[in-house]
């Protein structure tokens, strides 16, 4: 159970942390609203996925206030949000038994579909070895970004990547990356629901507690 002073707080805390990311970042080519952001929050806080909260609040924690174990920190914590993001996917109705999968029955976007399901795209995201050389694999999905889609679709393919690697290390120590990835997780799971919602009337229907500016 959240107590509601906390729940408010945490949600307030990703609203203004996902309208900076999205500001911040505006080619993946699809619009978001404020009521986007609202509705997703709140469905985040509805539907009982608050170990979304949960992770943004301890990252920021690693991210702005660490000590010395603070990259260790926020490895395990963009680890905890790819499995953050797995279980927003399942909610939305994702019942494949991977990530990638479940993104593939949830976007319905042609651009996105399409890379999504090319196959140099897939061993990216699913091949494990391939993280091995992570400076290579990140610049192999990155350059997906210059295509038409292509933001989504990497935000996507990372989120797999991440997700089925943690049982290991994140081979990741750089603190502007760390940051990158984890904005990234929390992108694909708000794009994934705005698609969603775009398509589903159960969704697009704003609940009176979300808050217009």
């Amino acid at each position: 159970m959240i107590w509601p002073n906390w729940a408010e707080e945490e949600k307030e805390r990703a609203r203004l942390t996902l309208k900076s990311a999205m500001r911040s970042d505006r080619n993946t080519g699809f619009f978001v609203s404020e009521a986007d952001i609202g509705a997703f929050v709140h469905f985040l806080a509805s539907e009982g996925l608050e170990a979304f909260f949960w992770r943004l609040k301890s990252f920021e924690n690693h991210d702005l206030r660490g000590n010395e174990f603070a990259i260790e920190g926020m490895q395990s914590d963009i680890q905890g949000m790819a499995i953050a993001v797995e279980h927003v996917a399942v909610t939305l109705g994702g019942t494949a038994t991977q990530l990638l999968e479940k993104f593939k029955q949830l976007w319905r976007d042609p651009d996105v579909l399409r890379i999504l399901k090319r196959g140099d795209v897939a061993p990216l995201a699913r091949t494990a070895r391939l993280a091995q050389d992570w400076s290579a694999l990140k610049a192999k999905i990155n350059a997906l970004r210059s295509e038409p889609g292509g933001q989504v679709a990497a935000d996507l393919a990372m989120a797999h990547r991440i997700r089925g690697g943690v049982h290991a290390v994140l081979p990741e120590d750089d603190h502007f990356e760390l940051e990158a990835l984890f904005i990234g997780l929390m992108r694909a799971a708000l794009l994934t629901f705005v698609e969603v919602r775009r398509n589903d009337p159960a969704l697009k229907k704003d609940p009176e507690d979300i808050p217009v500016d």
